[in-house]
Parts: C-alpha cells; sequence; structure tokens
C-alpha cells in the first residue's frame, strides 16, 4: 500500500511525506482513477489504488483533517469494473513430474532441500513469504502426515497437511537439516551445503526459478504452483470451501479465481451432462 500511495503521490509531482492528504476531494480522485483508466491499468490496479486513497481518507477523518462531507463523497466513488487477464499459469503433470525429477538430480542437501520446498509450494500451497518464514517449531510429524502451522496474510493463522511424497520430502530434508531451533529452511553454498541461516521469500522465487530452467520450463513462478495445486484438488472433487481453508483465502471468490483449468474444466463438465440420442 505504501508503493500504492508514493505511486499517487507521484501523479501530482509530489512524495508520500509531502502529500496533503487532509486536502484530497472527490473531483481529484475521479481524475486519478480516469488518468490511471486511460493509461491502460488493469481494473484490479485501479481498485488497489482507490482502496488505499479510501483508507488514507478515513484515517484523514478521524484524526480530523478532513470533514465527513468530503470524505463520504470519497469514499463513493465506484469501483471499476471488468477484469483483466489472469495472470500465472497451472502446470501439468508432466511438468511437475519434470520439475522434481530435474531437483532430485541435485543429491546435495540443497537438493533435498528444494525438493521440500517444491512440496510445500506445491503440495502445501503455500506462498513463498510463507515458505521462507516457517520455523521448525512450526513442523509436527505424525505417522501418517507432517503438520505444518502457517501465518498467512494479516498474520491468519492456518494448518496445513503434507502426506506421502511431500511429507516424505520434509523428513528426508529434516535429516540432514537436524531439530536446531530456528528458521525450517536454511540457505546453502554453491557447493550445496547447508549454511545454518534462513533464506528470503525472494530466494525461494529464485530456487523455483533454478530448477525450472533446468527442468527445461519457462515462465514459472512460486504461485503458479500454488494455482496448480487449486486445479488439481478441485478436478479430483474436493469441496471448494476445503480449498479455500488449505490456501488461507478468506473469501472463496478468491479461491475462484486461481483456478486455471479453463476449457479442460469446462470439457471434463459437459461430459457429465446426458442429452437421449438416436439416428
Amino acid at each position: 500500500m505504501q508503493g500504492v500511495l508514493e505511486h499517487v503521490a507521484e501523479i501530482g509531482g509530489l512524495t508520500i511525506t509531502t502529500m496533503d492528504w487532509g486536502s484530497l476531494r472527490y473531483e481529484q480522485v475521479v481524475l486519478i482513477k480516469t488518468k490511471l483508466t486511460e493509461n491502460g491499468k488493469a481494473p484490479a490496479t485501479v481498485n488497489k489504488i482507490l482502496a488505499a486513497i479510501k483508507g488514507v481518507s478515513r484515517e484523514c477523518w478521524r484524526m480530523g483533517l478532513m470533514d465527513i462531507d468530503a470524505f463520504m463523497r470519497i469514499k463513493d466513488v465506484a469501483r471499476v469494473t471488468g477484469e483483466s487477464a489472469q495472470a500465472g499459469r497451472a502446470l501439468s503433470i508432466g511438468e511437475i513430474d519434470a520439475l522434481f525429477r530435474a531437483t532430485m538430480k541435485d543429491e546435495t542437501p540443497a537438493g533435498t532441500r528444494d525438493c521440500a520446498i517444491l512440496s510445500c509450494l506445491y503440495a502445501g500451497g503455500l506462498r513463498r513469504s510463507e515458505c521462507s518464514a516457517l520455523k521448525i517449531a512450526d513442523l509436527e510429524d505424525k505417522d501418517e502426515e507432517v503438520i505444518l502451522s502457517v501465518y498467512g496474510k494479516r498474520n491468519k493463522p492456518r494448518k496445513v497437511f503434507l502426506s506421502n511424497g511431500a511429507a516424505n520430502w520434509l523428513r528426508a530434508y529434516l535429516g540432514i537439516r537436524g531439530q536446531a531451533e530456528g528458521r525450517l529452511f536454511w540457505s546453502a553454498r554453491k557447493d550445496g551445503q547447508l549454511t545454518g541461516q534462513g533464506m528470503t521469500d525472494q530466494s525461494v522465487y529464485c530456487i523455483v526459478d533454478k530448477r525450472a530452467r533446468q527442468a527445461g520450463l519457462t515462465e514459472i513462478s512460486p504461485h503458479d504452483l500454488r494455482r496448480t495445486l487449486t486445479g488439481d484438488l478441485m478436478d479430483k472433487g474436493v469441496d471448494v470451501l476445503v480449498v479455500q481453508r488449505t490456501l488461507g483465502h478468506s473469501d472463496p471468490k478468491t479461491t475462484a479465481r486461481y483456478d486455471r483449468r479453463s476449457e479442460r474444466a469446462q470439457a471434463a463438465a459437459a461430459t457429465t451432462i446426458h442429452v437421449p440420442f438416436r439416428r
């Protein structure tokens, strides 16, 4: 949101600190909305900027820097309707397999760690920031599954259950890492040995990019693994509310936007409809 507000201030030739937010008025906000739309900004981007402006206006009113009439007029500015093209994509079963097989060729501790990270991103649906923030204390190993205590956006907690190969990769990684306190995933040196130091979310992004290139795959981000999980669970008939809880979404509409199955899902749905036919 800070970046969004800096962008708003730049439109008027100011900075986020020199901008007099309490002097904002309805006409200016409408002008900002119009300019952003004319410049080809996606509806979601424009609406995010409007939300930031309205949020600051609310605080200005609470602090006595803006009267209630000015605030209510700004609050009444309508959102931009329409949808932009969906970002990211879903990976096929073959691509998931290729990604893990390429990573498994690295027999150093870093290779085992990266398979465990990919398991969390794909089988657990974790965001890269959630993955890098995991601590050893957040992991509970049971006979049939590994349970992760994940803290998502706005520090919202949820349980993530990993089984089968995903759980086994976590166990294999712990066999190398040990039970020392601190971050679950450690960075590695060039020789693949673990350093004992935690990782950043950017490091997780670089790992996915590196392993994807080794597998001959292009344009894959950590979030694409999360999107892939959404479609794969829905393909298997998992209830959308369960998928929502798995991903840590507050709204099922957000979960629906993660579904990248498109024509594949529609084609499968068409086969469930029976129409009587006779030559």
